[in-house]
């Protein structure tokens, strides 16, 4: 997003949440803005990750169904 201009978004967060997430960013040398940013910027890659997976996991099903039916069938016209 560099060079867009942001809009502002109030954000209301539980002060202990608040207080927790500061915390962290002030260890990491990092704005409260900026380590919401990253946070959800991650949590949406892992989503993203996770759909990919999810996808090659049922192609991978389907090739392998695929070939037990092919195995099947020629063992039913070898046996």
């Amino acid at each position: 997003m560099a060079g867009q201009q942001q809009t502002p978004y109030p954000l209301r967060l539980a002060p202990e949440l608040r207080e927790t997430l500061e915390a962290i960013a002030k260890e990491k040398g990092r704005s409260l803005n900026a380590e919401i940013t990253l946070r959800l910027e991650e949590s949406l890659k892992v989503q993203v990750n996770a759909q990919a997976d999810s996808d090659l996991i049922k192609l991978i099903g389907a090739e392998i169904r695929q070939i037990v039916r092919e195995e099947l069938s020629l063992a039913k016209r070898v046996g």
